[in-house]
């Protein structure tokens, strides 16, 4: 019984849901081990593009936690520490890039 008063015509179970979209899982499966198998045949770009995706994230962090520290209505010992986190990633950020761009040449 449904909270609707009457049974649905569709079936939420795991088994049905994978019959209707098993080519979903096949597909990710698929690209799941392409992906994979790059990874392992390029190493070195493989790793240099995880950098930079981490290198952006932190910058993006950096940024949004000293927005988040210049506004709202906080403690200062929270305050204190979300700015440090903020002046401090961006910076360990670049300078990660950089030595990784220098160790590359």
């Amino acid at each position: 019984m449904s909270i609707f008063g009457s049974h649905p015509d569709f079936d939420f179970s795991l088994s049905s849901t994978l019959a209707r979209n098993w080519t979903v899982v096949v597909a990710r499966g698929v690209l799941g081990l392409a992906i994979g198998l790059i990874a392992f045949l390029f190493p070195g770009p493989t790793l240099l593009s995880l950098v930079g995706q981490f290198a952006v994230f932190l910058i993006i962090d950096g940024i949004l936690a000293i927005v988040a520290v210049s506004h709202g209505n906080v403690s200062v010992t929270w305050r204190a520490s979300h700015s440090a986190v903020g002046f401090w990633s961006p910076q360990t950020t670049t300078a990660a890039a950089v030595d990784g761009q220098e160790q590359e040449m």
